[in-house]
């Protein structure tokens, strides 16, 4: 594809929708992105969920629309829908929905429904959070957690054994969602055209104070949370993709308490951890905020 194609006439629009399960989640809700892209030239589209594509969900939808008859006569354009659905490891249910792909004047308007409830996209969030003069969210309305392993220690325990720990150093910084993310409030009506035109400075969120810990866990512990973490998408489409744990040295030969094997494992636990916590929904993971020492309490729903 063509730098034009691909970057001037390809259409992106995502989606935030509020995925419920009372009886796994209770009064909580879990905030999942859906993505539609579109070339307007090729009619080649996808769809996204939480950054990553969603198998099946490449191919083309048509360049213009079909008419239907009304019972009064006239008659209304009908665009293309495109079906979806997939398994949310930490909804633990399905979310069925789809995208209606509208001809307009020279362009496409798109909506996006879920679950039976039309969504809003981002861009209508950002906007509506601006005219009630309240800072956007961030791109994500969501979490950001870092990970350093910032050194080791070699414990002796009863009867000689060495037991190694290293030293996690954590942070987690929370960007508040937005008024409507939180209520759930309905899509605006296609076509508003009311909102002021004002530049969205992401630079600028709303952000609750970051909240720090340090913990030391040894190799094996790392690898129980990295199984617990892998094992909770294995009917996602995302299982494939996890970022893989260091391999176990089983080598009799090899003492795994010597300086330069420590500063190998470090670098590759170091790595590990700048993967995971970029993986998609992982930092909303109660297990894993726990394992690093984070306790934090979920905001009330209002």
């Amino acid at each position: 594809m063509s730098l034009f194609s691909r970057h001037s006439l390809t259409k992106s629009t995502t989606w935030v929708h509020d995925a419920t399960n009372p009886a796994v989640l209770g009064r909580r809700s879990v905030p999942i992105k859906i993505t539609f892209r579109h070339n307007m030239f090729t009619g080649s589209r996808q769809v996204l969920v939480d950054g990553a594509t969603l198998p099946g969900s490449k191919g083309w939808s048509g360049l213009v629309g079909s008419e239907r008859k009304l019972e009064d006569g006239t008659t209304t354009i009908v665009g293309d829908e495109v079906k979806f659905d997939f398994y949310h490891p930490e909804v633990k249910r399905k979310v069925v929905g789809k995208i209606v792909v509208l001809p307009a004047f020279m362009t496409y308007d798109y909506q996006c429904f879920a679950d039976g409830a039309e969504l809003a996209s981002e861009d209508w969030i950002q906007n509506q959070s601006l005219r009630n003069g309240t800072p956007a969210p961030t791109a994500s309305s969501s979490s950001i957690l870092t990970v350093g392993v910032s050194g080791w220690r070699v414990d002796v325990l009863p009867g000689g054994e060495k037991k190694v720990r290293y030293r996690l150093l954590a942070t987690l910084s929370r960007a508040e969602q937005s008024d409507h993310v939180r209520s759930g409030s309905p899509a605006p009506p296609m076509g508003s055209s009311d909102l002021p035109s004002v530049e969205y400075n992401p630079n600028q969120p709303t952000t609750v104070p970051p909240v720090a810990a340090e913990v030391w866990k040894s190799f094996s512990e790392q690898l129980d949370i990295a199984n617990i973490l892998k094992t909770s998408y294995r009917s996602s489409h995302l299982a494939s993709s996890f970022p893989p744990f260091p391999p176990r040295v089983v080598d009799p030969w090899v003492d795994q308490t010597e300086e330069e094997f420590l500063k190998g494992r470090k670098a590759e636990l170091e790595v590990w951890w700048a993967a995971v916590v970029r993986f998609p929904r992982v930092v909303g993971r109660l297990e894993l905020l726990r394992f690093l020492g984070l306790e934090v309490e979920a905001k009330p729903q209002v």
